[in-house]
């Protein structure tokens, strides 16, 4: 069911199901965990995982309107064509336009990567705050920007030694 209808669901109702899918899979795979003899319980509901995907929607809508506007306002070829000025007229950009250009870029991609940051630490929290083992309870305290300085403190080793510092599985 978990594995199978479920992603079916999130095709048929393009996408929106996934939040449903994300729960069902940290319930079935918490609460089919053992430590020796003791199982694991999952408390968390759908509601929870719910929470955490249309908050990161929303900063995504919030990112793609700050690039919508951004992106008009940077690039001096799309200014010209609302102006009814053909490229063929425009002066060749320079190299300081060119950087600028790619400024929108420059701010989305840390913006996105923030967003799916969010939603792993949210969802990682949320998992781990609520399972238990008998009386006993885990708690998880990841917090958005340590885990961002992580995820891009690896990004720039990674880039620099040209992959050879991926870690391995």
């Amino acid at each position: 069911m978990v594995y199978i209808i479920i992603p079916l669901l999130i095709m048929f109702s393009l996408g929106l199901a996934y939040p449903y899918f994300a729960y069902r899979h940290r319930d079935f795979i918490v609460s089919n965990s053992n430590f020796g003899t003791t199982g694991f319980d999952f408390d968390a509901g759908a509601r929870q995982f719910y929470a955490i995907y249309i908050k990161a929607f929303i900063g995504l809508l919030l990112v793609g309107i700050l690039i919508a506007v951004a992106i008009p306002a940077l690039l001096p070829t799309a200014q010209a064509a609302a102006g009814g000025i053909p490229a063929e007229q425009l002066p060749a950009p320079s190299p300081g336009m060119i950087a600028f250009a790619m400024l929108p870029i420059l701010i989305m991609l840390p913006l996105y990567m923030l967003l799916g940051i969010y939603i792993t630490t949210a969802t990682t929290n949320l998992v781990f705050n609520n399972a238990s083992a008998e009386q006993h309870r885990f708690t998880s305290t990841l917090r958005i920007g340590n885990m961002f300085w992580i995820y891009l403190s690896n990004l720039i080793a990674i880039t620099v030694s040209l992959g050879l510092l991926i870690p391995c599985l």
